[in-house]
């Protein structure tokens, strides 16, 4: 049709990479991402002209956004005691792109005490869930639903367990790694999903950076099913030294065949109870839980009833490291997973910084209405202010104002005995890579676990307007074929 009017096609923008949200002050974050790729223009479309910030109380349903003409943006009057969740969208004349992955952050202190890393940014034909349809004469089928592969939000999860702790954290997507400085913080939180080989789990310079981070003092809480994998298994020598002599962890196997754990023997320091993971029900399917365990330190979580292979390990030495063999987001009951990261943090000695509001501030941190922000601290004078991150260009900032925080109900949380919720055990339902049981730990061949798309090339453009009304996740989801 362009052609045909005799005008240049404008194709709609990629979305934006490497997402973060840092905070630079109390109540105050800059929001930072990167250009969305442009070439070739085929695949990643034309070059965005704008952004969209959107903002959420819950991570789920955003608000329209507001326009961003650079790369950086200043938020200011956040709440202090609550999360609050960002995204962006890359705009031309063309359309708007698909959304970032979600951040969030809590800014109730000067400096954030904990950074969480969103390194699940993997999307493929190999995550489409199957369903039963034999009752139908058609068998098995798989189905693209991306609210069971991906949904670029499980930042909610950890942020819910961190608030309800009362920490206050930053987020990165682990794209814009590079931009953040980790040894300014006391603990990462690194979530790898099911991320694997074909995306990597940890590039070179992950290592690098993490290994760095770690030798002078931070704490890590990994959590994933591939990252054994895709390191030790498939991994380089260099991947192999990472896994072993950095996280200070022994890979045994790909496969737990289970997606229930319990606390082993000697663990009960760290978490004394029994917990379910996702088999596809709730969030994604976790097809493939790894079995590691830690030689210089605990492992203190078992699968099974707390007897099999190795799910959950903690150490001091070689760094102060703790695992997870499955995607912490996926543990079904969300007061299992508050109690679980309450017990990792507390077997380290981790506990949240108190700073005092500043004089004149209410307890939320934000100014009392009879007395004005002072010269120093009004939006004004934040556009003057240096706040760059290291590592980060400076540019042009935006400082937009928060209005008066929205008593909305927070999301609800699922409480009650655990065993209500488990999936059905391993005898009611096949596991559809556990085989014949005669082989505890099996794997996909090579070229389905390597096998990856680019996730822009994946998803249906049609439902983009409407992304803010989908329930199960930020990027909706849809039924249609794969194109």
């Amino acid at each position: 049709f362009a052609d045909r009017d005799g005008i240049a096609a404008v194709y709609p923008p990629a979305a934006p990479r490497g997402v973060r949200v840092l905070t630079t002050g109390r109540g105050i974050v800059r929001v930072s991402w990167e250009a969305p790729l442009s070439s070739p223009r085929s695949l990643h479309g034309d070059p965005a002209t704008g952004y969209l910030l959107q903002q959420s109380a819950d991570g789920y349903a955003f608000d329209e956004g507001v326009e961003v003409n650079g790369t950086t943006i200043l938020r200011d009057g956040l709440p202090v005691d609550r999360v609050t969740y960002f995204r962006v969208v890359a705009v031309n004349s063309g359309g708007r792109s698909f959304p970032t992955p979600v951040v969030a952050v809590r800014p109730k202190n000067s400096a954030s005490q904990v950074l969480i890393v969103d390194g699940f940014e993997r999307l493929d034909r190999y995550q489409l869930p199957d369903e039963d349809l034999s009752g139908y004469g058609l068998g098995s089928v798989v189905r693209m639903r991306l609210e069971r592969m991906n949904t670029y939000d499980y930042v909610v999860a950890h942020a819910t367990a961190l608030a309800d702790l009362d920490f206050s954290f930053d987020t990165v997507q682990k794209s814009g790694l590079g931009a953040v400085t980790l040894e300014s913080y006391d603990v990462i939180v690194w979530f790898a999903g099911e991320q694997s080989t074909a995306d990597e789990t940890f590039t070179n310079a992950d290592q690098e950076q993490v290994c760095t981070y770690l030798e002078n003092g931070g704490t890590l809480f990994l959590s994933g099913s591939e990252y054994g994998w895709d390191l030790f298994e498939k991994g380089s020598s260099i991947d192999r030294t990472f896994f072993t002599n950095c996280l200070g962890l022994s890979y045994l196997g790909d496969d737990a065949g289970t997606y229930q754990a319990a606390t082993a023997v000697g663990g009960e320091a760290v978490f004394n109870g029994t917990l379910a993971f996702d088999n596809g029900v709730f969030v994604y399917d976790v097809n493939y839980p790894d079995l590691i365990e830690a030689p210089a330190g605990i492992t203190f979580l078992r699968y099974g009833d707390g007897t099999g292979g190795g799910a959950g390990a903690v150490m001091a030495t070689p760094h102060r490291v703790a695992a997870l063999g499955f995607p912490f987001e996926t543990i079904i009951d969300t007061e299992t997973r508050r109690t679980l990261l309450a017990g990792v943090f507390g077997w380290f000695g981790l506990e949240p910084i108190e700073e005092l509001p500043d004089e004149g501030s209410n307890d939320d941190g934000e100014p009392d209405e009879d007395q004005p922000m002072s010269e120093e601290t009004s939006p004004d004078s934040l556009e003057d202010e240096d706040t760059t991150m290291e590592g980060e260009t400076a540019e042009e900032d935006v400082v937009i104002e928060e209005k008066e925080a929205s008593d909305e109900d927070e999301p609800a949380t699922t409480d009650g005995d655990i065993t209500d919720l488990l999936p059905p055990t391993d005898d009611d339902y096949l596991n559809p890579d556990s085989g014949d049981g005669d082989e505890p730990f099996l794997s996909l061949d090579d070229d389905e676990r390597n096998a990856s798309s680019d996730s822009s090339n994946m998803m249906d453009t049609g439902n983009l307007l409407d992304d803010t009304d989908a329930p199960s996740g930020s990027s909706g989801g849809c039924g249609c074929s794969l194109l």
